[in-house]
Order: structure tokens, then C-alpha cells, then sequence
């Protein structure tokens, strides 16, 4: 009861005084949103009637256009059917410039089609006379038959042909018109046929920037552009589901008793107008007369999820739950206000309990004046220095320390009182009563008096000797460890399952080129990278190790990396992977080898052994093991392949007139220009001597003579520099290419090497194909 009293008077204003300035927001939010949905929603409708009635008026000067032209055509002209051919050129002409057309007739006054011209599928043309038809009871010709002055629009229908609906359905609104002579006799009918797609696509457009939906409702209540697929057209007979008033028979209500206005409601806010065809169009030409079956509804609708409102009442219910957090926290509050009173009448008995659990605690907690001696003494100080807790009243902590750490007590207690800080866990050495050196952990806090003065200190001390111990046979330990493993010359690195570094050898640090500080805690693994040709299957180098630390059971051996050192630069290592299980947690072991001397020798070894040293091609042998694979993957997968063998023209005379280092020279400007016409995918070698052989995979015979024309032209043209001054060479070339006959690598060898000599014999700086291994050249 108490506590309830307590939060009324604390809380009840603040809370009426929120609640109040909420309600009046929230209302005129309200009202200022409700009138800009019914004027957005209004907008919306007009600028869909606009772009509407704007196409419709259009169509309406086309309709007129034709009546007049069919007027003057059929009156000018002695032969009708004269003017029956240039009427559809015109008619033509505009099915194909205007788009929104899905016929153009005209029907004799008899109602029999003489022109017509459809579109399907966005084409135009112009149907042959044998295909018209006659339309003398169709209502459009009848109406336009009867009222002759008139313009009649028709209903929204299916367009039917030969006395069936069309399929696909095909939407249509129709507008006819007579034409009379100038004697006033109907000389015939004008009809064209809109696409109601294109309608459609017309209040579509208005409305892409809009979150509303805008429909087409005719005066039955039919959906002429229904939102629902099941429903995608309706006609007067059609199922009730294609009715508006069906899904929304309220709002329908008002809507058909009305001409324009806005609804709100629980299915959304609906804006509707109600759209005459004849008044909307005498309304900008007074002396054109259009006559509409009923009235159309134009319908725009925002639903509810999109409402402003929807909004507001989630602000209205963000406010509740503010000011019930409100109340709750004063209620906390009030109830902590009560529990402090209640709480002080325990102090005492709290103070006894304090001192019976420090006297079990196996320490002792004290007080000191300003001067450092004990003013209070509890627990078991003879259990830690041997003297009594009444022994150690009116003595100085400052005396009881061994000589070299006095002067360190005097010291933190006196900053501690200066700074009117606390102090923790500060180690000391002390003298016990029978001169025993022991170790104890003083902590503290300074006592203020009612000024605010620091008059003593207030802790707790307790016997550290067997950590302390602990603690200098760990380091020794640790200062022997780090001697041996500093003595190794490979790198040591051992680091916790995250991946970061936490022990650490000299020769790991200089391998890596960080200071000491900054590779303690480092995630090695960011600066070494497996080599290429090596699988990480258990993503040992790229991954954290918390991720699976059970794979660090698999994760022994020795694996090739690259490592990066702190400036960016690389070295090849070897790392051997030692995974180590201890108290609960996984441990990863690094033993690190700089092997970048042995791995440049390795590859100066398969450089030698791969590769041309004097034109750095690869040699013969490199060259068969490609050839060879290169050949079954062409057969398997019946790919394309061929060969080029290419020789020097007169080369020893190059040799024998400019010496060897001359020749040298035009063997390697010779590989370079070759080099530079093939793609990377081909493989050029030299085989042997001034004798080179090149690759072409996916590369028909044609493909292959063209390149080597290419390559021919490019050495005939390219003088090269040679250290006895620039040369001119030639080379012949012999092709062949993979065939029935030529289906392995001998083969393709030997026809390559036929058609090389074969141009040789035919004057040199030529290309010749084989297809067979003998003499004979295509």
C-alpha cells in the first residue's frame, strides 16, 4: 500500500500530461493524413480520366478523318472499287503508325465489310476481298445506320468473326460512324475497333508512381480490367465473381449512387468518377455528337497495408508502450525507496555477519589510520604472519615487511590516499613472528570522514607464498623453454584455437620481420598462403581454428606455403603442423623453415629440364606430353587439331657467314616474333637445331594454314638485331592436322615434317600441307 501511494504521486502527471499531448498529435496527424489520401487518391483518378480521354479524343478526330476521306474517295471516284483500294492504303497507313488499333472497316449501306484492315500481334494488314463479310445486323452498324449524325461507342466486348469468339479473347471497344454524300445518303459505315489492351496499358502507366491500384468499372458493377486472374474480363451475362459490388459491395453502395468522391474504409481508400463518354467529349467539341452505351467508373484504391493510418496506430501503440515502461520503471523505483528504509534496519546485523565469515575466510580484514597502523584487526592473521589479531592493534603494516619491501608499502599507501583511489592485490614480503619470510596480497579502499577527507584505509590481506612459488618455478621454466627455443634456428610458433600467436621463438620473429610486440596475439595465418599445387582440403591455412577445432586432430605434417613478412615481401617455407590437446583446449604447434634457396634451385631444375635455354621454348620432350594429351582430349571430345613443323631457310649459311652468335641471335628473334602472332593456348617449341614445332588445339586445317601464312609474313617482314647487325630470314612450314588417317602423334610428326620438306623443295618461305605420311602434298 505504501509503495502504491508512493507511485501515484510520482507518476500519475507525467503520465496524463504524455497521454494527453499524444491524442492531440495523433488527431491532427489524422485529419491532415485523411485529407491528403482523398486529394492524392482524386489526382490520381483525374490524371488517369485525362490521359484516357486524351487518347479517346484522338481516336474520335481519326474516326472523322475516315468518314470524310471515305466521303471524298467514294464520291470522286466512277469506279468504287478505285476508291475502295486507296481507302485501305489510308487505312493501312494508320493501323501501322497508331498504335491502340485492333481493326478499320468500312461497310457498304448495306452492312457488307469493303475495306478492312486488322492488327495482330502489333502488324497491320490489309484483308483480301475474299475474306469480308457482311455485318448488317451487328449493332454498331445499325445504330450508326439509323442515327447518321451521330458517333456511337459500344461496350467493352470479345470481338467475334464468323459468328465465334475469337481465342486468344481479344477485348475490343468500337466506335462507327455513316457516311453520307453531299446529298445527305449514306454511301456507308465507318467502324474502328480499339484494343481495350491498350486502354489498359494506358491506366497502368498512370499509376506506375502510385502505391494505388486504378480499375475500370463499368455501370453494372462489371470489372472491365479485374485485378483477379480468374476474373480477367467480364461482359454483362458474365459470373458474378467479375462484379466489384462482389468483393466490395459497401463501397460499391456509394459509388453508384454518386459522381466523384473518396471512401475510407477497412479494404482501403477507395477515389472513384463516374466517366460519360458524350458529355466528356462535347465538353471540347460542342458540335461533335457521341453517343456511349451507360457510364464508366474510374476506381482508384490504396489498401490497407499502405495506409497513412496503419502508421499512426502503430504510434499509438508505441506511446503505450513508452509510458507503461514509465510507470514500470517508477514502480521499480518506489519499491527500491521502500527496500532501502527496510534494508538499513538490518545494517547491524549484516556488520556481525561480515566479521564471523571474514574470521572463517582464512585471511584478515583490517583498518589503519592516516599513519598506516592497525586500528581494527579481524579474521586469522596468526594463520598467515603468526601474530594475534589484538597483537597487530597500534603496529605498522610498514614494520612488519621485510627492509626492501617497506619502503613499496609506504609508497602505494600513500599514493592510494593522495589519489583516493583504490588499491588491489598489491605483494609484498613479510616477516612472520618467528621470522619466516611469507607472502601476502594486500587490498584496500581509503575511509573519508564527514568532510570528505581521507582518514585511514579499510581491506583485506591473504597468504600468497604457495602462488608465488608456483609462479617463480613457472618462469624459471619458461625462461629455460625460451633459451632452447631460441637457440633453434627454425621458427616456433604456437597459437590458441583462434589462430592468433601466444608463444613465440627469435628466429620466428626475424623469419617474419615483426617486432616482438606486435607478433604476440597475430593471426599467422593471414601471411602465409598454401602453394598452388597443394590441396587445403580441412582449410587449415584460411579458416579460424575455433571454427573446427576437432580438425586440428587431422592437421599434422609438413606442407609447402608462401609467407609474407611484415614490409610486403615473400618467402618460400615449410611449415611441419603439430595440433596439442591441453586442459580442454585445442593447441596448434608451427615449426617455420625458410626454404626459398631450395625451392629456386628446384625450379632452375625444371626450367632446365623443361624448357629451350637458348630460346626459353619448351624443349622436344615437354612438347610430345602436351601434344599427346592435347591429341586424346581432340578425340575424345572430337575437337580440331593441328601442327606446324617450321625450319629456318639457309641457316647455316647464316652461320657460316656470321658465325654462331649471330645464329644464336636469329634463333631467339625468331622465337620472339613467332611468339607474338600464336595464342596462348598453343604451344611452340624447339625440337632441335633451326627446327621448331608448334601446337594449334581446336584448329582446323584452314584455321592452321592461315596461322601459318600469319606467321610466315611476320618472320619474312621483322628484321632482326643480331650482335653482327640486323638480319633478314625465311622459314618454311609444313602443316598437318588430325584426320581419319592422320590419328596419332607419330603420324601427325611425320605429315608435318613431309609438308616442311615439301616446301623446301618448292623454293623455300612457304607453307605446304600433308594429309598422308608419304611424299604426296595437298
Amino acid at each position: 500500500m505504501k509503495i502504491f501511494k508512493i507511485f501515484i504521486v510520482r507518476f500519475l502527471p507525467f503520465a496524463i500530461i504524455i497521454l494527453g499531448i499524444s491524442a492531440w498529435s495523433m488527431d491532427m496527424q489524422y485529419r491532415h493524413s485523411h485529407e491528403l489520401m482523398r486529394m492524392n487518391g482524386l489526382k490520381n483518378i483525374d490524371v488517369n480520366i485525362a490521359s484516357f480521354h486524351e487518347w479517346l479524343d484522338v481516336k474520335m478526330d481519326d474516326l472523322v478523318f475516315f468518314k470524310h476521306t471515305a466521303k471524298s474517295l467514294l464520291a470522286g471516284k466512277n469506279n468504287p472499287d478505285e476508291a475502295y483500294n486507296e481507302l485501305g492504303k489510308i487505312f493501312l497507313n494508320f493501323a501501322r503508325s497508331q498504335d491502340g488499333y485492333a481493326q478499320i472497316r468500312l461497310l457498304s449501306s448495306e452492312g457488307f465489310e469493303k475495306v478492312r484492315v486488322t492488327v495482330n500481334n502489333f502488324k497491320a494488314r490489309l484483308v483480301p476481298k475474299d475474306k469480308l463479310h457482311s455485318k448488317s445486323k451487328r449493332p454498331y452498324f445499325l445504330k450508326a445506320l439509323n442515327s447518321p449524325g451521330i458517333i456511337h461507342l459500344s461496350r467493352f466486348d470479345l470481338n467475334m468473326e464468323n459468328g465465334k469468339i475469337e481465342k486468344p479473347l481479344n477485348i475490343v471497344l468500337r466506335a462507327s460512324v455513316a457516311v453520307r454524300n453531299d446529298s445527305g445518303k449514306i454511301i456507308g459505315v465507318v467502324v474502328s475497333n480499339f484494343s481495350a489492351d491498350k486502354i489498359f496499358n494506358i491506366l497502368k502507366k498512370e499509376r506506375q508512381s502510385d502505391n494505388g491500384q486504378v480499375w475500370l468499372v463499368n455501370e453494372l458493377g462489371g470489372w472491365i480490367n479485374c485485378p483477379y486472374s480468374e476474373n480477367k474480363w467480364f461482359y454483362s451475362d458474365g459470373d458474378k465473381k467479375g462484379f466489384f459490388q462482389t468483393y466490395y459491395p459497401d463501397e460499391w453502395k456509394t459509388i453508384i449512387n454518386g459522381n466523384r468522391g473518396s471512401i475510407f474504409s477497412s479494404n482501403g481508400v477507395f477515389s472513384y468518377d463516374r466517366y460519360s463518354i458524350h458529355e466528356r467529349i462535347q465538353e471540347r467539341h460542342a458540335h461533335r455528337h457521341v453517343e456511349g452505351i451507360g457510364d464508366w467508373f474510374i476506381i482508384s484504391r490504396v489498401p490497407p497495408e499502405k495506409n497513412l493510418f496503419y502508421w499512426w496506430k502503430l504510434f499509438g501503440a508505441v506511446i503505450v508502450v513508452v509510458v507503461f515502461w514509465s510507470g514500470l520503471s517508477v514502480w521499480k523505483r518506489s519499491a527500491a525507496f521502500i527496500a532501502l528504509h527496510e534494508a538499513s534496519d538490518s545494517l547491524k546485523e549484516s556488520e556481525q555477519r561480515f566479521k564471523d565469515v571474514t574470521n572463517a575466510s582464512g585471511g584478515f580484514t583490517w583498518e589503519t589510520g592516516l599513519d598506516g597502523t592497525f586500528s581494527f584487526v579481524t579474521g586469522s592473521p596468526e594463520e598467515i604472519i603468526g601474530y594475534l589479531a589484538d597483537e597487530l592493534i597500534g603496529e605498522s603494516p610498514f614494520e612488519l615487511a621485510v627492509e626492501e619491501d617497506s619502503w613499496n608499502i609506504r609508497r602505494d599507501f600513500l599514493q592510494a590516499a593522495e589519489s583516493r583511489t583504490d588499491f588491489n592485490n598489491l605483494e609484498y614480503k613479510f616477516r612472520s613472528k618467528n621470522g619466516d619470510i611469507v607472502w601476502v596480497s594486500f587490498s584496500g579502499v581509503p575511509m573519508y570522514d564527514s568532510s570528505g577527507e581521507v582518514t585511514g584505509f579499510r581491506g583485506n590481506t591473504v597468504d600468497v607464498t604457495n602462488r608465488k612459488e608456483w609462479e617463480n618455478k613457472l618462469r624459471e621454466s619458461e625462461e629455460l623453454l625460451s633459451s632452447v627455443s631460441n637457440s633453434i634456428r627454425d621458427g616456433l610458433v604456437l597459437m590458441d584455437e583462434t589462430g592468433a600467436v601466444q608463444h613465440f621463438n627469435s628466429a620466428a620473429v626475424k623469419l617474419f620481420n615483426f617486432s616482438e610486440s606486435d607478433f604476440m596475439g597475430l593471426k599467422l595465418r593471414e601471411y602465409v598462403r598454401l602453394n598452388d599445387n597443394v590441396e587445403d582440403d580441412i582449410n587449415l591455412l584460411t579458416a579460424d581454428y575455433s571454427d573446427n577445432p576437432a580438425s586440428l586432430t587431422c592437421t599434422t605434417g609438413v606442407l609447402d606455403v608462401v609467407c609474407t613478412r611484415s614490409d610486403g615481401t615473400v618467402f618460400n617455407g615449410s611449415i611441419a603442423v603439430s595440433p596439442l590437446r591441453r586442459e580442454g583446449q585445442w593447441w596448434i604447434v608451427w615449426s617455420i623453415r625458410d626454404v626459398t634457396d631450395r625451392k629456386e634451385a628446384e625450379e632452375k631444375l625444371i626450367r632446365l629440364a623443361t624448357t629451350d635455354s637458348l630460346t626459353g621454348l619448351v624443349n622436344r620432350r615437354v612438347f610430345m606430353e602436351k601434344s599427346q594429351a592435347e591429341l586424346e582430349r581432340a578425340k575424345r571430345y572430337n575437337h580440331p587439331l593441328s601442327m606446324m613443323m617450321l625450319d629456318i631457310d639457309h641457316f647455316k649459311r647464316v652461320n657460316d657467314t656470321y658465325g654462331h652468335d649471330a645464329g644464336d641471335d636469329v634463333l631467339q628473334g625468331l622465337a620472339n616474333v613467332v611468339l607474338g602472332v600464336l595464342r596462348q593456348v598453343d604451344c611452340f617449341a624447339r625440337i632441335g637445331g633451326e627446327e621448331f614445332a608448334v601446337l594449334l588445339p581446336d584448329t582446323d586445317q584452314d584455321g592452321a594454314v592461315n596461322v601459318a601464312e600469319r606467321v610466315r609474313e611476320a618472320v619474312e617482314k621483322t628484321s632482326i638485331v643480331s650482335r653482327s647487325g640486323e638480319l633478314f630470314i625465311t622459314i618454311s612450314i609444313g602443316v598437318s592436322t588430325l584426320s581419319g588417317n592422320i590419328d596419332d602423334l607419330e603420324r601427325m610428326l611425320k605429315t608435318a615434317d613431309v609438308a616442311l620438306y615439301a616446301s623446301k623443295r618448292n623454293g623455300r618461305n612457304m607453307v605446304s600441307i600433308s594429309s598422308s605420311t608419304d611424299d604426296s602434298v595437298d
